[in-house]
């Protein structure tokens, strides 16, 4: 997908592209990339409550 004139830097034209990291948003004119948050983030679960606990 295209975003046209978007770019905070140059105010150039920027795109949506994925890589092995995640997505990210790129300009075409300048190379300023943005990282997009992922959409599904994976929890970890302990069964141990006390494991959770951070020792002060």
């Amino acid at each position: 997908m295209f975003l046209f004139k978007k770019c905070i830097r140059c105010n150039g034209d920027m795109y949506t592209d994925d890589d092995y990291f995640g997505k990210f948003i790129k300009c075409l004119a300048c190379g300023y990339t943005i990282n997009l948050p992922e959409e599904k983030a994976k929890k970890v679960k302990t069964k141990n409550k006390s494991a959770r606990k951070i020792a002060v």
